[in-house]
């Protein structure tokens, strides 16, 4: 991701997937990545002007079919911060440094 506006900088990520289809309306996803920032970026959202690893997430899937070209996808991820100096920086912030959230997306093909 490049932002030309605001931030001019750069945050990419890697990231390994592994499916497992249990049955023709349940698939199991379960992913992994680490997100990199470049010292513009970080400068913008943790004042911290250095080039790093910056976060990793580990995230579970269920997407199961529905009727008529629905599919609900329930989710829960974990989410931490990597680096230690912009660890410092959140937690000087009073915010957490590690989340877990969950959610779900509702989908139509048709």
């Amino acid at each position: 991701f490049f932002d030309l506006d605001a931030v001019q900088g750069f945050y990419g990520k890697a990231s390994l997937t592994y499916t497992k289809e249990v049955s023709d309306k349940l698939t199991w996803i379960a992913s992994a990545f680490a997100g990199y920032g470049d010292k513009k970026y970080n400068a913008f959202f943790f004042d911290y002007e250095k080039d790093t690893v910056n976060d990793a997430n580990l995230n579970v899937t269920a997407r199961m079919a529905l009727k008529n070209g629905w599919t609900l996808n329930p989710f829960v991820q974990y989410t931490t911060l990597l680096d230690s100096s912009i660890k410092d920086i959140v937690d000087a912030r009073d915010t957490k440094t590690s989340l877990v959230l969950g959610g779900a997306k509702l989908d139509y093909t048709f």
